[in-house]
């Protein structure tokens, strides 16, 4: 296979893009919800093992949807029950801290929807934007700093 042809798209990159993705989306959703949502128990999804299209949506989106909604319910049974300190506990020095891996993909998710959806140039987000977000998408010792109480 030529150079050219290594580089286009195919299935097994869509889906591996498709995956990180979900993972970003479901995330952000769950850090923009309320407090609330913690006594609320969800609605079990018949099709949440079941990574495909679905109907409604394109088969593309609808795979995406489906991964969305798996990873969401994921992070939800993670967390659950979760002090801040469990959030916030840091094993050394060089470890990140759950709640900042959480943060992370939030951070991940808003930059992937400006550059994909709003097709902004990466890295162009307002001064505004990267103060909030810059921290917890570049991890290290910022990153470490940032919990998810800086975003509740």
């Amino acid at each position: 296979m030529d150079d050219q042809c290594a580089s286009l798209p195919n299935r097994r990159s869509f889906l591996a893009s498709a995956a990180a993705t979900a993972g970003i989306f479901g995330l952000n959703n769950f850090l923009a919800r309320p407090a609330r949502a913690a006594e609320a128990k969800p609605e079990m999804d018949a099709n949440l093992l079941v990574i495909g299209p679905r109907a409604g949506h394109t088969p593309e989106i609808g795979t995406m949807v489906s991964m969305l909604t798996y990873m969401q319910s994921q992070v939800f049974a993670f967390v659950k029950g979760m002090s801040q300190a469990d959030r916030d506990y840091l094993f050394d020095a060089n470890a990140n801290t759950i709640g900042a891996l959480l943060v992370h993909l939030a951070a991940t998710e808003t930059y992937y929807q400006m550059n994909t959806f709003g097709n902004m140039k990466w890295d162009s987000w307002s001064p505004e934007i990267k103060a909030k977000w810059d921290a917890a998408m570049n991890l290290g010792d910022a990153g470490r700093k940032t919990t998810i109480s800086t975003f509740t």
